[in-house]
């Protein structure tokens, strides 16, 4: 299951919000969640900078593993032709 909203604030800043559920079908108490909120600006006609935080859960821990949440903070430089 995914889902995805977006929101321009101007011609050169927009917000992206995408959700993602993940069923295991064998272990339905073994679930995935992935999540991420971002925003991208245009630098110029071609190049745009994005930043996010990203969300990755998972319902049930894997041997070693201590917790169930991973998040992150990404950056990319997109490039459009």
């Amino acid at each position: 299951l995914y889902t995805e909203g977006k929101k321009a604030f101007s011609k050169a800043v927009g917000a992206k919000l995408w959700v993602e559920v993940i069923p295991n079908f064998t272990n339905a108490a073994n679930w995935l969640l992935n999540s991420e909120v971002s925003l991208a600006v245009v630098l110029s006609e071609v190049f745009s900078l994005k930043m996010g935080y990203l969300l990755k859960y998972d319902a049930e821990l894997n041997p070693g593993v201590s917790r169930n949440l991973d998040t992150a903070l990404t950056s990319a430089l997109v490039a459009k032709f």
